[in-house]
């Protein structure tokens, strides 16, 4: 902010930025949606490296999940063994 307002003091109050005067409209109008680009094979590629993580995720977390729960099933049988040993 500062550094705007030493730079607007050095122009005087009444500058426009040229840029922001010209805008954007001198870029032609495009949609993406009536021009959709075409597949590459590399845009392919990415799509199947993302399938293949996701899928490598899913595997991961059903592992971890898996764990999870015999690890909790072990401490709650080993709870259990010392319970029964205090009786």
């Amino acid at each position: 902010m500062k550094c705007e307002a030493d730079e607007s003091g050095d122009r005087g109050e009444d500058y426009q930025d040229p840029f922001i005067a010209e805008g954007l409209s001198h870029l032609p109008p495009s949609s993406d949606s009536d021009n959709p680009q075409p597949t590459t094979a590399r845009s392919t590629r990415r799509r199947g490296t993302l399938a293949a993580a996701k899928k490598k995720r899913e595997s991961l977390k059903r592992r971890w999940f898996r764990h999870q729960e015999r690890r909790r099933n072990r401490e709650n049988l080993m709870d259990s063994d010392a319970d029964d040993e205090n009786l």
